[in-house]
């Protein structure tokens, strides 16, 4: 069954979804760093966060049918929104920053903290029958 089409594909998906996930794991830390160094109002700063914002990671591996997953998506838009309003905003802000900051973090470690659901397959089914039979 190691050797099978359907397993290969199976171990393709999570390197994939390994891959998209520690990509959004540096974005976020980039985006996180950028904005805790943004302490007086920086042009070139600035310029690197609202990039960074721009040029945000594509989405394949995380596109979700559950409603609890795709929450953390939409709150973490609204946060780079919220991060958008205040760099364009004249009352700059750096406890609103670091308060951005914080919940980017912990978008970070939801992110990092999510698994792909694949089935099981119990190594006693492999004899005489496919690996994906039903158990009964």
């Amino acid at each position: 069954w190691f050797k099978t089409d359907e397993y290969m594909l199976r171990r393709e998906e999570r390197e994939a979804f390994r891959r998209e996930q520690q990509e959004y794991s540096r974005y976020l830390g980039r985006l996180c760093l950028m904005l805790k160094s943004f302490k007086q109002p920086d042009e070139t700063i600035r310029y690197t966060i609202e990039d960074l914002l721009e040029n945000a990671p594509v989405r394949q591996s995380f596109v979700f049918p559950n409603d609890q997953r795709t929450e953390l998506f939409d709150s973490l838009d609204l946060c780079f929104g919220s991060i958008q309003a205040c760099l364009t905003g004249k009352g700059h802000s750096y406890a609103e920053l670091l308060k951005l900051s914080e919940d980017l973090s912990k978008y970070r470690r939801e992110i990092l903290s999510l698994r792909i659901q694949q089935p099981k397959v119990r190594f006693w089914k492999l004899w005489g029958k496919p690996s994906l039979a039903n158990p009964y």
